[in-house]
């Protein structure tokens, strides 16, 4: 598989009186619409986007035995579902928003889900990670996804390896022509110096794409 390079000016929303979230660099938008572009037809073959994590049983830390991408710059580590792969080289060549990245191929050989990782541009205190977090996930939702109405799924207070988390997920609807997606986000301080996060979507609402996103971010543990 074919990864394109991540360079370019990051993109990098604010909000008056927030603080800004991680950015979400132009050409991590075109590879990711590229790349994921198969799962349109994945979401026409299975009648459009289904109700994903909420509906399904799942067995406790379904990746447990699974390798683990360790990211030493944003200090957590996750799991590698089966059919995906990490390009340790390719890591060197994200912007400076994501320090890790993996992707899900599919038998087209396009990748039909991302997950990234990286060190968030600030410190941010642990009564404003729900506040952050969620302004995160829609920015990079409207970014990756523009013009297409944003649902929140989920917002909850959690843990990583007992350091304060939260985690957002978002579904964009699938709209004419246009795909669906899901998102899912979990912003976690890692210590008193820095704020990471973990950012995975899955289009086109291949349920198989969907639950590896929701296990890999869950899988996520500090190092």
């Amino acid at each position: 598989m074919t990864t394109p390079p991540l360079s370019g000016q990051p993109y990098q929303p604010h909000r008056p009186g927030m603080v800004p979230p991680p950015p979400a660099p132009s050409q991590v938008r075109r590879g990711l619409r590229a790349a994921l572009a198969v799962a349109v037809v994945l979401a026409l073959a299975c009648g459009g986007a289904t109700v994903w994590w909420l509906l399904r049983g799942r067995a406790e830390a379904p990746l447990a035995d699974r390798p683990r991408v360790s990211d030493a710059r944003a200090g957590v580590t996750y799991a590698l579902p089966p059919g995906w792969v990490h390009d340790r080289r390719g890591d060197a060549d994200l912007t400076d928003a994501f320090s890790s990245r993996i992707t899900r191929t599919t038998a087209g050989g396009a990748s039909g889900g991302t997950v990234l990782a990286g060190r968030s541009g600030q410190v941010v205190p642990d009564a404003d990670l729900g506040t952050y977090t969620e302004a995160a996930a829609r920015s990079n939702a409207e970014f990756f996804f523009p013009d297409q109405p944003v649902e929140l799924a989920r917002s909850q207070v959690t843990k990583v390896s007992g350091h304060p988390a939260h985690t957002v997920a978002l579904r964009v609807p699938a709209r004419g022509e246009k795909s669906g997606a899901h998102l899912l986000m979990t912003v976690v301080t890692v210590d008193g110096d820095h704020t990471s996060f973990v950012l995975g979507i899955a289009t086109g609402g291949s349920p198989a794409g969907v639950h590896d996103v929701e296990d890999v971010v869950e899988s996520a543990r500090t190092r």
